[in-house]
């Protein structure tokens, strides 16, 4: 597959405190990828360099366009970004005027934006609450409204830090089942921080960063085969995935399962 964001030897460091020390990973493009590690470790300031809110060194690259003073308006045009904690996530009152801004800000056509308006009010279903306040939306609302803007200029690149957090696990594979059609129509590349192990499930590379560097990197079941390190770092391991670990490691499952009513079925076959 093709390699979508590269980061190559990225040293951090923030007021004397180091926070990434020689730093690399790759992502390919077309999947769904998550950063994982304890509290503190960088996840966020990952984001927001590579968003290139931060400045860092020239190591950074999507679809090969660089990460640099000089580049960056056509790095910027090829991502697209949540930070869901941040206070001023939304910056409208509305959800079609927070829709319709960035592509009147990039200059789209009123016919072009009429088109992606439809399209995306249709992918993600909130035709519903097109007409309503930011502030009466749910949770779950918001997280949709915050995707489709991100995703309405079509980016290669989607960066997201802890926007799955506080939706329920359902509410996530949901999101992920939208994210898949965009993939297949549009192609898209996910990179999303958490810290719940129950959110990587549907990923198809985990990254584990400690201690300032790329501590594991693989599959799920790859970074899962890890439950001692993940556990003495903070991770709690959710029951159904512990439990999952269990019976494979006796090879009474093939794969980690994370319903009970699964699991049932499974174990009487």
């Amino acid at each position: 597959m093709t390699r979508i964001l590269s980061v190559k030897n990225l040293d951090y460091s923030y007021d004397d405190k180091l926070i990434f020390d020689n730093l690399s990973f790759f992502i390919e493009k077309n999947t769904i990828n998550s950063i994982i590690g304890p509290n503190n470790c960088g996840k966020t300031t990952l984001i927001r360099i590579l968003c290139g809110i931060l400045r860092s060194q020239d190591n950074i690259y999507i679809d090969g366009i660089p990460l640099t003073k000089e580049t960056l308006r056509e790095y910027s045009l090829q991502i697209g970004s949540v930070f869901f904690k941040d206070r001023n996530k939304f910056l409208c009152e509305d959800v079609m005027s927070e829709l319709v801004f960035p592509l009147e800000n990039l200059c789209f056509s009123k016919d072009e934006i009429t088109i992606r308006l439809k399209e995306i009010l249709d992918i993600f279903d909130i035709n519903d609450i097109r007409k309503k306040k930011i502030k009466e939306l749910s949770k779950f609302e918001q997280v949709k409204v915050a995707l489709a803007s991100s995703l309405i200029h079509r980016p290669k690149v989607l960066l997201l830090d802890d926007i799955f957090d506080e939706i329920s696990y359902q509410e996530y594979c949901e999101i992920i089942s939208i994210i898949k059609k965009i993939i297949d129509k549009y192609g898209i590349t996910v990179l999303f921080t958490t810290n719940d192990l129950e959110k990587i499930l549907l990923c198809n590379k985990v990254i584990f960063i400690n201690k300032n560097k790329v501590e594991l990197e693989g599959n799920v079941n790859q970074i899962l085969e890890h439950d001692n390190i993940l556990a003495r770092e903070g991770m709690n391991i959710p029951l159904m995935i512990d439990l999952s670990l269990k019976l494979k490691f006796y090879n009474l499952v093939d794969d980690v399962i994370m319903d009970v009513s699964g699991m049932v079925e499974e174990l009487w076959k």
